[in-house]
């Protein structure tokens, strides 16, 4: 019989996705989901993480809130393992990428 050989995941970072909930160019709450986002493993931090959230395509006045997912990606984003959620208020969104609509 041959040797088994050990197998190690490849763990190339992180990938950043969620829901966040915005207040439309009309005023109105509306949950969207963001545009996931990767970041390689030693690109993760507080301040990263919360640039990355977004409010995807839409615009928007502001970001009220995020729940982000964040995951652990292997492989050539072949694998994807939730690491852990988080939730983030108005004021931690601050950073964050908003498309703004100016009418």
């Amino acid at each position: 019989m041959g040797k088994f050989k050990k197998l190690y995941p490849d763990h190339r970072g992180y990938t950043i996705s969620g829901v966040v909930t915005i207040l439309d160019k009309k005023g109105h709450l509306k949950d969207v989901s963001m545009t996931p986002v990767f970041l390689p493993k030693d690109k993760l931090s507080h301040n990263t993480i919360k640039r990355c959230i977004n409010a995807g395509h839409h615009y928007t006045r502001s970001i009220e809130s995020a729940k982000v997912n964040i995951y652990r990606v292997y492989g050539f984003e072949k694998y994807k393992q939730l690491d852990k959620t988080i939730y983030l208020s108005k004021d931690q969104c601050k950073d964050s990428f908003v498309l703004f609509n100016h009418m």
